[in-house]
This record gives structure tokens, C-alpha cells and sequence, in this order.
């Protein structure tokens, strides 16, 4: 099913190929500038000539599974979540019996609450339908699942945050946000358990439901902690190391000192591994590649892990940079339960990103599990997937007439190695080009160099293509941005009508330097004949360098490094913006669209003319079109029609195609927003405590708190109370410096502040 998206504030005809496309009869005031709709129907092929299933879906690198009657057929669906940009992606489940078989449908995506950081689907009231227990700042967030027959799927909040009787009353049930908890019934009572790390790490937590004890029926969430060093092991401070049959409490299991240099991060499954009816466990850790098993030699009412494998599973073990988290769920229709693994490490440079999901059939049984290794790419084959980061440009390469399509990278992952306790990543960027075989109105694309230019070599970060011709021959030449701040130049010796043959990289060419993630356009900006350049960066301004040259001897000459006042960095969450420029042409009008680092796709018209003012920022977030982290966007016209079609990448290395449809009544979106509570902090700057308190009526309940420092790594932060309009948080673990704090309100993030800690 394809989903429609209308945008903006006033339509008008889009110029493709030196002509323009009448308009269609409509009251231009009322109606936005264009419509989009997301579309599957474009086919691209692999390097070896394979129709990839589904190519536009977006790309994964750190992702969590679950199960999930989506579209209420009686067949288990599957809901994934990637991290990397809070991305939810649900798949449909066709049910083939043996074989895996799941096609996108982003159309479910909006019937889910915002979700961050990490997610677990499941049942914990017993009606079939699985609940969201996520994470939220300092513990867990419920969502039951109130879903009908013929309404189709639907969630309330239930917890705001979880509590639990921990020694002497009730507090929230702490959670980490590098940590990854364990839900399920340990005790086989038959209500859903909780394990998660103690808050310095180490030591398990077992927190018992007491639902079927208390009240007969397993939907309560009733906590109490019952052991704090479960299984009777522990983990090292400072690696993987696992150490079996301890003696809790000895080392002060309840009563020690915070570690600052604590070894945090870890992933837990629980899973019955030798058919004796106990829990064992399976854990994957912060800097390391491995999962770990420890099996229980106890019973369900005492736990005690007795041996452990650090090569599992056996036969094929995981190798999967960084802090792998595996989950178990029936992927191929045969009734039995299977692993799929993937990368759990928060950082976006510290993944595996390409070949991220491993996927292991069972061919034993749920109770006593046998699994055999099937692929690494686990859904990623069937989708465009270029690794870290996909910046696409739309350009044509060869000059037969067609645009093809580059997609620019930040880069896959190289290497990895340990030195001194740290663990340390290297990438190496590279540009695929995906040649158009199709027509003007029906394009094909396939992939025929997944290295192009052979920037490998280069060892560069962040490569992003600009392609024109620069020497004034005919044909395509190219310019390379990086993560240095300058460019590459890449002189076309094929010759017009040909695919290039670039001659070797020149670096620093015409000395250009923008600071860090160069994003280079050519465009002819002041309509001089003369191609310009204009270029993003990570502080989220564009520079502006006219061509003051010739046509076979262009020099680019610096005219502003805040071209229309541009700058797409949201300063309530980051000090950084990434913008990536994309010119274009609406009625012999040039309008920009910016992509930008936490997804929004900034619209901004009144270009012409005004190169050495401001342009209008008609709307700084493409109408709640969200793609991911990082994007980076490009126009084309791919099927002749009189509206501009859209590509997306995003940081999980994919693309998303958005067909361009009549644009809809001005005002109108896809995804309409109640009013978001507005925030004061006092005492700011603050020391020990801070009191958020918000304007007008809200239950505060009904709110979350996201905390995040200066570079979007989140807090974890403890709330003290929960008053009347207000909410009260213990900053006395945070480090003095600046942070980010926004609510969340039904799913939804409104305006952030900045909190000072002193």
C-alpha cells in the first residue's frame, strides 16, 4: 500500500528537461506546492543483475525485532526498529510456510507511539496482541495494545514509567539506555519477568511479576525485585568477561560505590537452550563482536548459570561489530522460533551498518534449539543498503539522455581493533552508480560499480558526488565532498555518451575548505551560463562560490559561507546541522530543499534574486516526511508527468522514492500533531535537582522527559516526583555542562530547552 504525503503552501508546474509542463486547473492559493506519495514501483537491480524485492525501504544498521498481528489476519508480523534514526519499520508477513517472507508497510508506522532508543514487543496482559515496553529516561514505558477486529491497530499509555518494589518501597524500574532488558516469564507462572543489569552494570536484577500471585491474572505490571545477582554471575567492569558461581553481596551487590569508568552496555535474551524447562541466558556486550550463553543449572525459582560459551552459536558465531543483541521469533512460518542478530551500539560510527543482520534458522524445537546460519544481510538483501549513511544524486552520469542515480556514502565498515580497552572503528567511503537502462518515463536502475571513481583507495569518510562538466568537453566530471571539509576532482576522459573514466583523484582542489562534511552541488546559480558551486557542511550552512572562470576553465570563487541565511541545525538538540543542498527548478524558479542531521527536509523558496539576502523558509520539516537520521535528498522527474518526483537517503544507508501526485489542500499533512506542552526549568542553571513544570494543564503522567548532551547522546536521569504540572529530576550524577531537555507528550516530541548543569 503506498502512502500519500501532501506538502506545503502553494502549488506550482516542475520544469524537467527545458520544459515546462502546463498547469492543471486548481485555486493555486488553497492548494500546497506539491504532493508525494511513497512509491515501490521503480526497479533497481543488483551488481550481479538480481531485481532486488523491495528496494526503497530504507536500509537497516542496528536494529530490534518483534512479533506482531499488524493488519489482524491471525499471522504474526514483524516489527523492526532501528536505532539508527528511531526508524520503525513494519513488514507484512505472508505466512509462506519454511521461508521467509515479509514485505514493507510504512503505512503501519503512524500507529505507533514515538519510540527511541530501544523497543520489545510483547503480550504481557495475556489477549494475544502484543504490547511496547521501550525505554524511556532512566526506566520503562508501557503501551498496551487495545487494538479490535475492524479498527485496526491502536495503543494506549499505560506506564509513563515503570515501578518496582526495590528492598524498601517502590520506585521506577531502572533501565539503561546502552542496555537492553530482558522481558519474559523466568518463572513460568505465566505473567511476563523482567531482567535487566543493576545500575553500576555487573550483577542481573530479577524483578518478579506478582500479577498471577496477587490477583490470578497475568495483565498487571506488579514488580518487585527479588534477586539482585541473578544466575549468580557477573560481568567485568571492564570487558566480557564473564565470572560464574560468585557469592552475591560479598563485593557490594547493594551498597557500592558508582565506577566511573564502569564497563556499561550490554544485551540479554532469555531463551530455553538445553530443553530443561529453565531460563538460560544469551549476552552480547558494549566493544565486542561475540554473544556469550550461559546455561542455568538452577531451577525457575532459583537461578545459578553453571557453564558458558563464548563462541555461540556453535558452528557459525556471531561476528558483529558492535555489542551484538539477538532476539528469537518464528521468521519463517514453521512454528519454531529462530535468531536474528544485530548491532546494538547507540554510536552511528560504531556499526557494522552493511551486512548487519544475521539470521540463524532453528532446526531443533523452542525448547531445545538447534541454529543453523543462513545469511548475514537478513532482509538488507532485498532493499538498496550502501552501509553508513546514503546521500543520493540524481545526475546523468554517462550523457545518453537519462539521469542516473549516485548514492554516496559515509562509509563501510573496514576494521576494527582493541588498543588500551578501547575499541576502535575505521571506514572507508565509496560511491555507488546505478545506471538508468529504462526509459525517459520508465526508469531501471542497476547497479554496475559499487565503488565508483575507486574512491576506496582514498580511505576518505563521507563522500558525497557532484557531477557537471567542468572542463567544457562534453562530458561529466565529478566532484568528491568528505569529512575534511574539502573536495576531490575527478577528471571524465571517456568522452560524452560513455561511462566515465576518471583519471586519478586530485585532493584539495582550488584549495576549497568548508570545514568538516563538504556536500557539494553544481548548479548555475546566478544564471550566468557558468556552472557554480554551492556546498553543505556540518554546521549546517551552505557556501556559495560563483564561477568566475570559463566554461573549460572554471575558478570558484568564495562569495558567502551563508548563502540565504541558510542553516538547518536545530540548536535545542545539537550544535551541528549536516546540511546536504539540492537546487532545483519549479516554473523557471530555482527552490532548495536541505536535508539535515536529525531528518528534516528543509523547503525554502525566493532564491532568484536574492543570492546576497535571505530566502523564505517555507517549511523547516518537508510536512512530517521522516526518513531517518542525516538525510540527504534529491529532485527528479522519473515517469514524465508534470510533478517532481523525491529520493531520501538516510543514515542507515538506504533510499526511500516518493512519486510527486496533485498537491492537496494547503495545511494538510499526514501526520497531525496535538499541541505539545511548553517547558520551564528552574532552577537553571542547576545543581542536584531541577523542577520542570509546563504551561497550561497536563497530566504529567502523561509526559516524558528526554535528556540528550550537546552531541544527542542521552541521559539517564531519575524522577524524583510526579506533581501536579509538574515533574521533579535528580541531576546529580551529570557532569557540568549543557544539555538538551524536551518533552514527549502521546508519542510525540515537543520544543526542546537547553538546562545548564553547574
Amino acid at each position: 500500500m503506498k502512502t500519500l504525503i501532501l506538502l506545503l503552501s502553494l502549488y506550482v508546474p516542475f520544469i524537467t528537461g527545458g520544459q515546462t509542463v502546463p498547469d492543471p486547473v486548481m485555486p493555486l492559493d488553497d492548494y500546497n506546492d506539491f504532493g508525494f506519495m511513497k512509491d515501490f514501483s521503480v526497479p533497481v537491480f543488483d551488481i550481479y543483475g538480481t531485481l532486488y524485492v523491495q528496494p526503497w525501504v530504507g536500509g537497516m544498521n542496528s536494529c530490534q525485532f518483534s512479533e506482531i498481528d499488524l493488519n489482524d489476519d491471525g499471522v504474526k508480523d514483524l516489527f523492526v526498529f532501528d536505532r539508527h534514526g528511531n526508524r520503525i519499520m513494519p513488514f507484512i508477513n505472508h505466512g509462506t510456510k519454511g521461508i521467509p517472507d515479509y514485505s514493507y508497510a510504512p503505512e503501519f508506522i503512524i500507529k505507533f507511539p514515538y519510540l527511541h532508543d530501544w523497543v520489545n514487543l510483547v503480550d504481557y496482559d495475556c489477549d494475544g496482541r502484543e504490547d511496547i515496553f521501550t525505554y524511556t529516561i532512566g526506566g520503562i514505558r508501557i503501551y498496551r495494545n487495545i487494538s479490535e477486529t475492524g479498527t485496526g491497530l491502536k495503543f494506549e499509555l499505560v506506564a509513563p514509567i515503570l515501578y518496582s518494589y526495590y528492598y524498601t518501597g517502590y520506585v521506577n524500574l531502572f533501565a539503561l539506555v546502552d542496555d537492553y532488558p530482558v522481558f519474559s516469564d523466568i518463572d513460568l507462572d505465566g505473567d511476563i519477568d523482567i531482567l535487566n543489569f543493576w545500575t553500576l552494570g555487573k550483577y542481573v536484577n530479577y524483578h518478579k511479576n506478582l500479577s498471577i500471585e496477587k490477583y490470578g491474572t497475568c495483565d498487571s505490571l506488579d514488580y518487585i525485585l527479588t534477586e539482585d545477582c541473578w544466575g549468580y554471575f557477573s560481568e567485568s567492569e571492564s570487558s566480557n568477561v564473564l565470572t560464574l558461581n560468585i557469592t552475591c553481596g560479598q563485593d557490594g551487590s547493594r551498597s557500592a560505590q558508582p565506577d566511573q569508568n564502569r564497563h556499561s552496555g550490554s544485551t540479554l535474551l532469555a531463551l530455553d537452550l538445553n530443553g530443561d524447562n529453565v531460563k538460560d541466558i544469551v549476552i552480547g556486550d558494549v566493544d565486542y563482536s561475540n554473544l556469550i550463553s550461559l546455561i542455568n543449572g538452577g531451577t525457575v525459582d532459583s537461578a545459578h548459570m553453571i557453564s558458558q560459551d563464548t563462541l555461540f552459536p556453535q558452528g557459525h558465531p556471531v561476528e558483529l561489530m558492535s555489542m551484538p543483541s539477538a532476539q528469537y521469533l518464528d521468521l519463517d512460518n514453521d512454528g519454531v522460533k529462530d535468531l536474528v542478530v544485530s548491532p546494538f551500539d547507540p554510536s552511528y560510527d560504531r556499526s557494522q551498518n552493511d551486512h548487519s543482520i544475521w539470521y540463524y534458522k532453528n532446526n531443533g524445537t523452542n525448547g531445545h534449539p538447534h541454529f543453523d546460519f543462513q545469511q548475514d544481510d537478513f532482509l538488507q538483501d532485498e532493499m538498496i543498503d550502501v552501509g553508513g549513511g546514503a546521500y543520493p544524486v540524481v545526475c546523468d552520469v554517462d550523457k545518453d539522455g537519462l539521469n542516473d542515480l549516485l548514492v554516496g556514502n559515509f562509509g563501510y565498515l573496514d576494521s576494527t581493533w582493541h588498543d588500551h580497552g578501547f575499541l576502535y572503528f575505521r571506514y572507508r567511503s565509496q560511491i555507488a552508480f546505478f545506471r538508468n537502462t529504462g526509459t525517459a518515463g520508465a526508469p531501471e536502475y542497476h547497479l554496475v560499480d559499487n565503488d565508483f571513481g575507486h574512491l576506496s583507495s582514498l580511505k576518505i569518510l563521507g563522500a558525497y558526488p557532484a557531477m557537471a562538466d567542468i572542463d567544457g568537453d562534453g562530458d561529466a566530471d565529478m566532484l568528491v565532498g568528505n569529512a575534511d571539509g574539502t573536495l576531490y576532482y575527478l577528471l571524465n576522459v571517456a568522452g560524452p555518451g560513455e561511462i566515465p573514466i576518471f583519471t586519478a583523484a586530485q585532493a584539495d582542489y582550488q584549495n576549497i575548505d568548508v570545514g568538516d562534511y563538504s556536500t557539494p552541488q553544481l548548479v548555475d546559480l546566478n544564471r550566468d551560463s557558468y556552472v557554480d558551486l554551492v556546498i553543505g557542511e556540518s554546521n549546517g550552512n551552505l557556501h556559495y562560490y560563483a564561477n568566475t572562470g570559463t566554461h573549460q576553465n572554471p575558478q570558484f570563487s568564495l562569495i558567502t559561507d551563508y548563502l540565504g541565511g541558510v542553516d538547518v541545525t536545530n540548536p535545542n538538540l545539537s550544535l551541528f546541522g549536516y546540511s546536504v543542498p539540492c537546487f532545483f527548478e519549479v516554473n523557471g524558479e530555482y527552490r532548495l530543499f536541505v536535508g539535515s542531521e536529525f531528518g528534516d527536509i528543509f523547503y525554502y523558496k525566493d532564491i532568484d534574486g536574492h543570492l546576497d539576502g535571505t530566502f523564505t523558509l517555507s517549511d523547516p520539516h518537508l510536512l512530517y516526511i521522516s526518513e531517518g537520521y542525516r538525510t540527504g535528498v534529491t529532485i527528479l522527474n522519473y515517469n514524465g508527468d508534470q510533478y517532481p518526483d523525491m529520493i531520501i537517503g538516510n543514515w542507515a544507508g538506504g533510499l526511500a522514492l516518493y512519486k510527486g501526485v496533485t498537491p492537496g489542500p494547503a495545511g494538510i499533512g499526514t501526520d497531525v500533531k496535538e499541541p505539545l506542552p511548553v517547558m520551564n526549568l528552574r532552577p537553571n542553571p542547576a545543581g542536584g535537582t531541577v523542577r520542570v513544570s509546563f504551561k497550561g494543564c497536563y497530566d504529567t503522567k502523561n509526559i516524558d522527559l528526554h535528556i540528550c548532551d550537546v552531541f544527542g547522546r542521552d541521559m539517564n536521569v531519575t524522577v524524583l516526583s510526579r506533581d501536579n504540572n509538574e515533574i521533579k529530576l535528580d541531576i546529580s550524577a551529570m557532569k557540568p555542562g549543557v544539555y538538551l531537555v524536551y518533552p514527549v507528550i502521546n508519542g510525540f516530541k515537543g520544543k526542546g530547552e537547553r538546562m545548564v548543569v553547574k
